[in-house]
C-alpha cells in the first residue's frame, strides 16, 4: 500500500476515533474483579479481546444500572453471563457452553446457578445494553498503531506482546493510573478530560513505554517517533510522554 494513502487513512481512522468517543466516565472496577473476568477468560479459554470487551461492557452496564436507579442484585452472576455474551459476540475461541458457566460460578462461589437463570440474566443484561456492544477495544487500536510503525521502523514482533501485557496490566490497574493522570493533570481538568475520552491516548502512551523499556530506547528517536505520531492522532507529545512515565513507573511495581 502506498505509504502516503495509509497515512491519509490513518489520520481519517484517527479522526473518527476522536469523534466517536463518549463523556469520560470514571473507571468503577477495581483490580480485583478486573483479575476475576482475566481468570474466567483464561479459564474459558477465550481470546484477549473477550477480556477487554466483557471488561468495558462490565463497566457499562454498571453505569446504565447507576443511571436508570437500578441496582444489581447478583454482581457475580452479571459479570460471568457478559463474559459469556462477549464470547459468542467475539469468537474464535474456545466455544462457550452454559454447562461451562455453571461449574465456574459453583467453584468461585459455591452456588448453583440454572440455565434458566443464565439465560434470563443474559436477556437482560442485553436489553440494558440496549443491544449495543462495542465495536473495537484499545487492542485493536493499539494494534494500528503497532502495524503502521512496524514497517515504518522494522520493529520485532517480539515487541508486540509486550504492548499487550501493557494494554492487560494498564486495565487491572486502571484506578491506579487514572488517579495519578488526574492528579498530574489537576489544575487542567479540561486538558485531562480530553485526554481520557480519546480511543488513541492509551494505545500511544502504551507504544511509547515499550520502546523506551527496551533496547529501541537506545535505537530509535522516539523523541521524534512521538512528533510523528502527533500528526495522527492530535495529542501533544508530552501528554504521551506523561502518561508513558505513569506507565513505566507502574511496570517497575
Amino acid at each position: 500500500m502506498d505509504q502516503s494513502f495509509e497515512n491519509s487513512l490513518l489520520r481519517g481512522w484517527s479522526r473518527e476515533m476522536q469523534a466517536a468517543v463518549e463523556t469520560y466516565r470514571k473507571p468503577i472496577l477495581d483490580e480485583k474483579v478486573v483479575s476475576v473476568i482475566k481468570l474466567a477468560c483464561e479459564t474459558f479459554k477465550q481470546e484477549i479481546q473477550v477480556f477487554f470487551m466483557s471488561v468495558d461492557v462490565v463497566e457499562t452496564y454498571i453505569y446504565l444500572n447507576e443511571a436508570y436507579g437500578r441496582k444489581i442484585e447478583d454482581p457475580f452472576l452479571d459479570m460471568c453471563v457478559i463474559i459469556f455474551i462477549m464470547s459468542k459476540y467475539f469468537g474464535g475461541g474456545a466455544d462457550l457452553k452454559i454447562p461451562v458457566i455453571e461449574k465456574f460460578m459453583y467453584k468461585i462461589c459455591g452456588l448453583n446457578y440454572s440455565a434458566k437463570t443464565i439465560i434470563r440474566a443474559e436477556i437482560d443484561i442485553l436489553q440494558m445494553l440496549q443491544y449495543k456492544l462495542p465495536l473495537s477495544t484499545a487492542l485493536d487500536e493499539m494494534d494500528t498503531f503497532f502495524e503502521k510503525f512496524s514497517r515504518e521502523y522494522h520493529l520485532k514482533d517480539i515487541l508486540r506482546p509486550l504492548c499487550e501485557e501493557i494494554l492487560i496490566m494498564m486495565y487491572c490497574q486502571r484506578k491506579v493510573w487514572v488517579k495519578h493522570l488526574r492528579k498530574y493533570y489537576q489544575s487542567d481538568p479540561a486538558t485531562f478530560n480530553h485526554l481520557m475520552t480519546s480511543k488513541v491516548f492509551l494505545p500511544a502512551g502504551i507504544l511509547v513505554s515499550a520502546f523506551n523499556t527496551t533496547n529501541y530506547q537506545f535505537i530509535l528517536d522516539v523523541e521524534g517517533l512521538v512528533n510523528d505520531l502527533n500528526g495522527f492522532i492530535g495529542i501533544h507529545p508530552r501528554h504521551i510522554f506523561v502518561l508513558s512515565d505513569i506507565i513505566i513507573n507502574l511496570m517497575k511495581g
